[in-house]
């Protein structure tokens, strides 16, 4: 074979055990991925909170019917956010390490896929018997207050749009987070 080939072996015994420090953190990174978990949890929530990130998520019809505020909300003093009447999505997603180079977030909740991705609702639902707290009939409220009712069960048509409102996004600021900490990992700071 025509060519040139260079090989250079380090006598150095500094740099050998530099570089066998440096495979050895490389081979199992899980210690680094637990930390870059841990942020982007913190960053998935602050995503919830200012309602998407780097621009907001259209607002939901459910949030624009009921205004600013929903009865449940005024009286904890909290704003009705999109995507957080109850908060189980948003209480649900989980970042973790799935192998050794590897961090997935996720949540186990049916309705995620479709609000991360978007996409339409077309088909017929049956619905089974529940029980609904109501505060109102046909536009008055009730003069005993809220009382509980039984629904019996029924099918409900739904074809509708809902618009992606990703919130598992890494944003920037999260990649250069990181940057940081790949680099004081492989240094061994971390």
């Amino acid at each position: 074979m025509a060519g040139f080939s260079f090989q250079y072996i380090a006598n150095d015994s500094g740099v050998r055990q530099l570089m066998a420090e440096v495979g050895a953190r490389v081979r199992d990174c899980t210690p680094l991925l637990n930390v870059l978990c841990e942020r982007m949890q913190l960053s998935t929530d602050e995503t919830f909170r200012k309602e998407g990130r780097p621009t907001r998520w259209p607002k939901s019809q459910r949030a624009k019917r009921a205004g600013t505020l929903s009865a449940t909300k005024r009286r904890v003093g909290g704003q009705l956010l999109t995507l957080t009447l109850t908060g189980r999505l948003r209480h649900s997603i989980v970042w973790k390490p799935t192998g050794p180079h590897e961090m997935r977030g996720g949540t186990n909740v049916v309705y995620g896929r479709i609000h991360q991705l978007g996409g339409r609702i077309e088909g017929t639902a049956n619905v089974g018997m529940y029980i609904r707290t109501i505060t109102e009939a046909f536009g008055r409220r009730l003069k005993d207050g809220p009382t509980q009712v039984i629904v019996g069960p029924h099918s409900r048509h739904m074809d509708t749009t809902i618009p992606a409102r990703s919130f598992l996004v890494v944003q920037p600021e999260d990649e250069a987070y990181f940057a940081r900490q790949l680099i004081a990992y492989l240094r061994g700071l971390r």
